[in-house]
């Protein structure tokens, strides 16, 4: 079992995330279920594309074997004792989390402004979302352990996706790390590029799980924010294709 006392660090640097926005009631308690997830396995698959100056071709956007589609998929509920909303709230929370850690991390060092104004809607919005779904887990799930093992959190993603996975495990895994994320887009040569090549992937998951989730969720109030995921990360998905066709024909 993953034990929160290895956790400090990171527990560190999500506090980080209540300044200047809604979460500043949220204590170091809540983020046990986001910081045990977030360090499962240590996984470091490196991307296919690293960023290092070679830019694929216009529309080869995926820096990742994970291109999940986002148009309504074919919903093959997952056999599990473990309830959808459940599952949704324990891998959402360090999904949002990785990508808020990208944005912070990303906005200062983007060059085309519509990348600055995708970044700073990130953490305008998904903060907020994070708290949402903390505290629905501990109205509705107020019983269920916090300790996540690794076989847990494989059955959880399997719920999400009901039971349709386009990408590998560890795919999955390095889109909820924090500090994998960040470093690529800290490796990368080409900022703006990077920053597009794992947005793209990482909220085409989280629409695939949303969509998913509007056909399986049990509860009316997950399911309105589960369609404001789908409708706000879908509208950017499209505006970051047109930055990168638009970067792509500049070279």
């Amino acid at each position: 079992m993953i034990r929160f006392d290895t956790t400090h660090d990171l527990l560190d640097q999500l506090m980080m995330f209540q300044k200047d926005n809604s979460m500043t009631q949220i204590t170091r308690r809540r983020f046990t279920v986001l910081a045990a997830t977030t360090s499962l396995f240590g996984i470091r698959v490196l991307a296919q594309d690293s960023g290092h100056g070679d830019h694929k071709s216009e529309g080869d956007h995926d820096s990742f074997s994970c291109a999940v589609a986002v148009a309504t998929p074919e919903i093959t509920p997952y056999e599990s004792d473990i309830p959808f909303d459940l599952a949704y709230i324990d891998t959402m929370i360090p999904h949002h989390a990785s990508v808020v850690a990208l944005a912070e991390t990303a906005i200062d060092e983007l060059a085309d402004e519509r990348l600055v104004e995708i970044a700073q809607a990130v953490l305008d919005t998904q903060p907020g979302e994070m708290e949402q779904l903390q505290a629905f887990r501990y109205e509705w799930y107020p019983d269920e352990p916090e300790d996540i093992s690794e076989h847990r959190m494989h059955e959880m993603m399997m719920v999400t996706m009901a039971g349709v996975t386009s990408c590998g495990d560890a795919d999955h895994m390095n889109l909820m790390d924090s500090e994998w994320i960040v470093q690529q887009f800290e490796d990368a040569d080409d900022k703006d590029l990077r920053f597009i090549d794992l947005v793209i992937p990482h909220h085409q998951m989280a629409v695939h799980q949303s969509v998913v989730g509007l056909e399986l969720a049990e509860h009316e109030e997950l399911r309105a924010l589960l369609q404001d995921v789908v409708d706000a990360q879908t509208a950017e998905i499209e505006m970051l294709k047109e930055i990168r066709r638009d970067i792509m024909s500049a070279y």
